[in-house]
């Protein structure tokens, strides 16, 4: 994301150090990871409302997903779904610029597994599946609010 940023000419907007003490980064990765569910959840959660489900309709049509349906949305749907909790996840747990590119890497490759027949009991699959459960990213967010959902 921040190399997206870098390239684009955006990266002065949101100046990150280039690294810090390897325990600072490691902790700040493990802060943004989390914060990326919080904000993903959320959203997606809002995102499938009767108002914005129109924005993320084309993403479901993917009753059993595809690693290509992880990307398979409306525009909308990716600047405030896909990109926006990645940016404020990592902004706001103040990563450095190889933490930033870590957790990217982490918020796509995670995407992607979850939309693999790999994981095709994954908590992801049953979100396509029945709708209205499995919102979140790590699973965090589903426990508290109870919308986990896994076969065993």
């Amino acid at each position: 994301i921040n190399f997206w940023l870098f390239s684009m000419g955006w990266f002065y907007l949101f100046p990150l150090p280039i690294t810090g003490p390897v325990p600072v980064d490691i902790f700040c990765s493990a802060i943004s990871l989390i914060l990326y569910d919080i904000i993903f959840y959320h959203l997606h959660r809002l995102f499938h409302n009767k108002f914005f489900y129109r924005f993320h309709a084309k993403h479901h049509e993917w009753r059993f997903p595809i690693p290509v349906s992880a990307l398979d949305c409306s525009v909308i749907e990716y600047w405030v779904l896909n990109l926006l909790p990645a940016f404020a996840s990592l902004y706001i747990a103040g990563v450095s610029y190889y933490s930033s590119l870590l957790a990217s890497i982490f918020f796509v490759s995670n995407a992607v597994l979850a939309h693999t027949d790999w994981h095709s009991l994954s908590s992801h699959s049953f979100h396509h599946l029945y709708r209205n459960v499995n919102y979140g990213t790590l699973g965090l967010m589903d426990k508290i609010y109870g919308t986990y959902f896994r076969l065993f």
